[in-house]
């Protein structure tokens, strides 16, 4: 199974392997480390499958529209791909959970990644919060 949780959440034992899908654990500065995103919350740090673009959102610089086409083709390329195929793969053996920062996964790249790794293999059972 795939989930989808904030970084900052506490470990629960459905959970199983939690994996930052950050690209760094800064505050929105992305310089300055972010003294809450601590490593016990997390048991890798896959920064492959970060958005690149994530900056331009949060700064208003792009919609959520672009923001989503742009991190689907990141997804699409390497080294991100080979790391997208590593997580359906873990996933479908054992319970996985990809963190980020966002509280809602409204507006937040672990739902679309989420979603891309169903539509990689349909009979993945996903769970986003």
């Amino acid at each position: 199974m795939l989930r989808t949780r904030p970084i900052r959440s506490e470990y629960e034992a459905e959970d199983g392997f939690r994996v930052s899908i950050m690209s760094r654990h800064t505050l929105n500065d992305g310089l300055t480390s972010d003294p809450t995103i601590l490593p016990r919350l997390y048991d890798m740090h896959w920064p492959e499958l970060a958005p690149n673009v994530v900056g331009k959102w949060y700064r208003g610089e792009i919609s959520w529209e672009e923001f989503a086409k742009r991190y689907h083709e990141l997804l699409q390329n390497e080294p991100a791909r080979s790391r997208l195929l590593e997580l359906v793969d873990l996933a479908k053996v054992m319970n996985v959970t990809v963190l980020c920062t966002e509280d809602d996964p409204t507006y937040c790249h672990r739902r679309l990644l989420a979603l891309c790794c169903k539509q990689l293999d349909s009979t993945l059972e996903v769970s986003i919060r």
